[in-house]
């Protein structure tokens, strides 16, 4: 494994995987507690293990650790303000149905009393002079005290990473309420390489549950120091987060959604000016050493077969003992957070942390994408890859209509695309004819590579030369249940192909490409499907 458990409890570790529960996502008006049945067994976060937040009682500080710290007071539940827009570069879809619109719009405007303050968070009086004399060295930003034993040049460069976290957690979940203190909002950090020196000036508690890597409370995190220093930051992001998230009392979410925010904000980029970017995709395995979030999913997808979604969205705090739970989690909500259709409805989930509102803003956004969002899922779990281009391979889904032979079906191919509907109903057991004409780009360097429907062998994906156009039959939904996600089938079309489909559906085709390279390509496919006559 690249990377350890984000957190877990030594003492309870466990050596093998929870049974799944694998709900029917099909109907949400047949399954009214959609979310409960089809989604998620809601988790408080005063249940997670690992990076969980804790109430209790605090063992004083020792000589080196003069300690200060507010009593956590109950108050009101805020609710956040969703950032809705949508990020430039995506691929647009077809504006959803009325229907739907109605429903996310219902969903944003639905809670929006916000309470006069956010819960109080500790605060910590150090005798910052003895703790360096020790060893313990503090690095302050205007969101974060950072306590550290780590190399001063790594550690001097992480307060003001969590500033900008926090701005970019302001504008995704909206501002925070005020303190009853009037304070600015604070993140207390220990990060330690050394934990017996932190133990012994009092900075590490007694009472703290055992964690490996992380764990936060309150408004403190704390974390050992990692091997490399991207996943050390992943790593503070990630406890960062959830402070962040737990800022408000009652705060209530399914530990999907919970551990999975915080590992797509944790994962981040950083330009040579120090600018981060959070929520990005993981483009390069090298580029994000230690993560192994992709090759997680890979490897238990290769061994123990896919995760559907309403599989994830079941996991409970116990499964998150083991790796794979943070890394299918993480693929989740990357998937949600990034596809030009989900995006919208999953951040208004950022509404409903409190008060037990997940379920009905879930079921409020997502009623009219679970279908879609299930066949989606599925095909991006089943092939996703470091830089998988998630808006590019989104689909717009548009019924077939019936085909003959003196009436064929025509559309383009884009290239740069993933499946894309020709429109065409087919129907099992009747012969037709695909044929595929027309050239295109699959590269525009080092130099221009320009293939036709029956692709070119100068690369290889999937086992087949890039640009062959390729197909596959996307059967109703009732279907699913007995013949599995039909999407997840598919076969070579190339320049022209006879064949008797053995379900009936509506035709999707795609020119084959790594789903990390379709930025690149330009042009089209011109296709005909046709009804041979002698099965009519």
């Amino acid at each position: 494994m690249d990377s350890p458990p984000i957190a877990r409890s030594d003492a309870n570790a466990m050596t093998g995987r929870q049974q799944r529960h694998t709900p029917n996502w099909n109907s949400l008006d047949r399954h009214a507690p959609v979310v409960a049945a089809g989604l998620a067994l809601i988790a408080s976060v005063n249940l997670l293990l690992g990076c969980s937040q804790e109430n209790g009682p605090e063992k004083p500080a020792t000589n080196l650790a003069h300690n200060d710290s507010s009593t956590p007071i109950s108050g009101e539940s805020p609710s956040y303000k969703s950032d809705s827009a949508t990020d430039s570069n995506v691929p647009s879809l077809p504006a959803p149905s009325s229907s739907n619109q109605a429903s996310d719009e219902q969903a944003s405007s639905a809670y929006q009393a916000l309470p006069i303050h956010r819960r109080d968070e500790t605060v910590r009086n150090y005798d910052d002079e003895l703790l360096a004399r020790a060893g313990i060295f503090k690095y302050e930003s205007k969101r974060l005290q950072l306590y550290t034993d780590i190399d001063p040049r790594t550690a001097e460069s992480l307060p003001p990473l969590v500033d900008q976290l926090f701005d970019a957690l302001t504008k995704y979940l909206g501002e925070l309420p005020p303190s009853r203190s009037g304070k600015a909002y604070r993140m207390i950090g220990y990060i330690m390489s050394d934990r017996a020196l932190f133990q012994q000036a009092g900075l590490l508690p007694e009472e703290l549950p055992q964690f490996q890597h992380g764990r936060h409370r309150i408004n403190e995190f704390w974390m050992n120091a990692q091997k490399h220093d991207y996943y050390l930051r992943h790593l503070m992001l990630h406890e960062a987060t959830h402070c962040y998230m737990t800022a408000q009392e009652n705060t209530v979410a399914p530990v999907w959604y919970f551990e999975g925010l915080a590992e797509v904000f944790g994962t981040h980029t950083i330009d040579k000016n120090g600018q981060a970017q959070f929520r990005v995709m993981p483009y390069d395995r090298d580029a994000f050493p230690g993560l192994g979030r992709i090759s997680l999913v890979q490897t238990d997808r290769d061994e123990n077969g896919l995760r559907m979604a309403a599989e994830v969205a079941s996991l409970t705090a116990d499964d998150f003992f083991v790796n794979e739970s943070y890394a299918w989690s993480w693929a989740l909500c990357q998937f949600l957070d990034s596809h030009p259709r989900y995006q919208k409805p999953f951040r208004t989930l950022g509404n409903a942390l409190t008060e037990d509102r997940f379920f009905t803003v879930f079921k409020e956004s997502f009623s009219g994408h679970i279908e879609d969002l299930r066949t989606e899922w599925a095909l991006f779990a089943s092939h996703i890859q470091h830089g998988y281009d998630i808006p590019r391979a989104a689909i717009d889904f548009q019924a077939g209509s019936h085909v003959t032979a003196s009436k064929p079906a025509e559309c383009a191919i884009q290239a740069d695309r993933g499946w894309q509907s020709t429109a065409a109903l087919v129907e099992s057991g009747v012969t037709y004819e695909i044929t595929a004409s027309g050239q295109y780009s699959m590269a525009q360097k080092p130099i221009q590579w320009i293939s036709e429907p029956q692709g070119i062998s100068i690369d290889y994906f999937d086992g087949r030369p890039i640009g062959r156009v390729m197909g596959t039959i996307r059967t109703p939904g009732d279907q699913v249940a007995t013949s599995g996600e039909s999407m997840l089938r598919h076969f070579e079309v190339g320049r022209q192909l006879r064949f008797q489909p053995q379900v009936s559906g509506t035709l999707y085709l795609r020119i084959n490409d790594a789903w990390n390279k379709l930025a690149d390509n330009q042009g089209e496919a011109k296709i005909e499907i046709r009804r041979i006559v002698d099965s009519e």
